[in-house]
């Protein structure tokens, strides 16, 4: 996308409302480069990224977090301790009208319907606040895609646990939600675009 382009999706949605975008796919699809995207073609810092995979462990305030966390809640599982950062993560950006894009495969419609519901109670979130976008690549497509990122230092995981998100994944049409199913095999600048059109059609 180009810096005109930039400046554009900045100006015109700089007075929209806070808006949740769920970007769900399996492993290579796709989900981070694209939130990049989104991030990038808004100039005034109205785009907030939530990633486990950005989430930097060792970071104070994610230590700080955890340590709290374990004091006033010793009962919830170190597994959920992630999954709770992020969601706190996100709520506060809404809480400052940003755009939240929240890149994670969320194969499964069960957990997935819960974490909507985590911000369909949120004051600041009504339900046309809430944009959900599966990438639906080929499966062989995104499993060479994601050895090729670990062939160069990245990250991901070994072939039975693909294989099982690939088995576990379900389409999100069904939920009723604003929704968009896009295809990155040809590259990302039509996916970007429909993203961001239908940004705009909430600002």
């Amino acid at each position: 996308m180009d810096s005109n382009s930039e400046l554009d999706a900045s100006h015109e949605m700089s007075n929209s409302h806070g808006m949740i975008v769920f970007v769900r796919g399996l492993p290579g699809s796709g989900k981070t480069s694209l939130s990049f995207m989104v991030h990038d073609s808004f100039l005034d810092g109205r785009v907030g990224q939530i990633d486990p995979d950005l989430v930097d462990k060792n970071n104070e305030s994610y230590i700080d977090f955890c340590r709290h966390l374990k004091l006033t809640n010793p009962d919830v599982d170190e597994k959920l301790y992630m999954y709770r950062y992020l969601l706190g993560k996100a709520k506060s950006l809404l809480s400052e009208a940003k755009i939240v894009i929240w890149s994670q495969p969320f194969t499964g419609l069960e957990n997935f319907s819960y974490t909507i519901e985590q911000f369909r109670n949120f004051s600041s979130i009504d339900i046309g606040d809430i944009l959900v976008v599966d990438i639906l690549l080929d499966k062989e497509v995104a499993r060479n895609r994601m050895k090729k990122r670990k062939e160069s230092g990245g990250h991901g995981p070994d072939d039975e646990y693909f294989d099982k998100l690939a088995n576990q994944f379900q389409k999100a049409d069904i939920l009723g939600y604003n929704y968009l199913c896009l295809d990155t095999s040809f590259g990302f600048e039509e996916p970007l675009k429909k993203i961001l059109e239908k940004i705009k059609e909430n600002a």
